[in-house]
């Protein structure tokens, strides 16, 4: 008795496959166009609109990915060892971006809150350190105190903490907490640096 089947009938088997993945390959493709256009409306913002003080933006022209973060209530990094230049280098690192970008067709600059905050939490750790920062007043310290704390309240993180942190015996996981992609906000500002010394060699050329 012959068992052999006709060859018509495994046609359909290839074709399924077939079909299956050239849908696949179109959803991929799909997923990477959309890829690079967030990025491209990342990094690439309106220049038509004029700021002159009136229409000022409240915020960077970016849409933000939510990112996941594990809060560590103990770390060796940050240390605030004086003796570590390795830890005096991580502290450096939170004052190396520029802080200001330029916006708008008449490229009006703005300071980016994040990095402000950054670089009070900078001046903080320095004062804590050494006593002093550098040539800085007391006045500046000061400033710092209150712009933190104010940012504080108006972000008014209500994420959920397990245990007690101020117990002795504290667990050093802290949670996971959703945030912005601060990556983001550093490629922008980067880029933005980038297109506005372009614009301005071009504007103001000798």
């Amino acid at each position: 008795m012959n068992f052999s089947y006709p060859l018509s009938q495994s046609r359909p088997r290839n074709f399924s496959l077939r079909w299956i993945l050239w849908t696949l390959g179109g959803i991929n493709f799909l997923i990477l166009l959309v890829g690079i256009r967030r990025t491209w409306l990342r990094v690439h913002e309106p220049h038509d609109t004029v700021y002159l003080g009136q229409n000022d933006p409240l915020e960077l022209p970016l849409h933000f990915e939510a990112v996941g973060m594990s809060l560590l209530r103990e770390t060796t990094r940050f240390d605030m060892d004086l003796s570590s230049n390795i830890s005096l280098k991580e502290w450096e690192t939170l004052s190396v971006h520029p802080f200001v970008v330029h916006l708008g067709a008449n490229r009006r600059a703005f300071t980016v809150a994040y990095y402000h905050q950054w670089h009070c939490v900078h001046v903080l750790s320095l004062t804590f350190l050494r006593g002093e920062y550098k040539r800085l007043t007391n006045e500046h310290v000061q400033h710092c105190l209150n712009y933190l704390r104010q940012s504080f309240l108006c972000l008014s993180d209500d994420s959920l903490e397990p245990g007690d942190f101020m117990s002795a015996h504290m667990n050093v996981f802290g949670g996971n907490v959703v945030c912005r992609n601060w990556e983001e906000v550093d490629f922008f500002v980067d880029r933005n640096l980038k297109d506005w010394m372009e614009w301005n060699k071009t504007n103001f050329a000798l």
